[in-house]
């Protein structure tokens, strides 16, 4: 396969730009996504790993302060209890 010039790469329209270095929000699958990464440049592809890193330690942050609430759960309490009696059996998340 042929590499693309810089300026024919940069003015490319694909699912994830619609024009040079701008990305476009919109309704995108991931497989659409994993498709057009290997189109973008090296520094593009760097942003969007930081941005989904940055993403990630938002969502940790956010089970840390669910997990350290103090607020009591009466039927999460209970589930667990009764699902630590029960053994080896599966969580039954519909008793959630």
């Amino acid at each position: 396969m042929k590499p693309q010039s810089a300026l024919a790469r940069s003015s490319a329209i694909s699912a994830l730009t619609n024009r040079r270095e701008q990305i476009i929000i919109s309704t995108v699958s991931a497989s659409e996504i994993i498709k057009e990464l290997p189109k973008l440049s090296e520094a593009e592809r760097r942003a969007i790993l930081d941005k989904l890193r940055e993403l990630a330690q938002q969502d940790d942050q956010r089970w840390e302060q669910l997990l350290n609430d103090p607020q009591p759960r009466p039927k999460l309490e209970a589930f667990l209890h009764e699902s630590a009696a029960e053994g080896e059996s599966p969580l039954d998340p519909s008793r959630l």
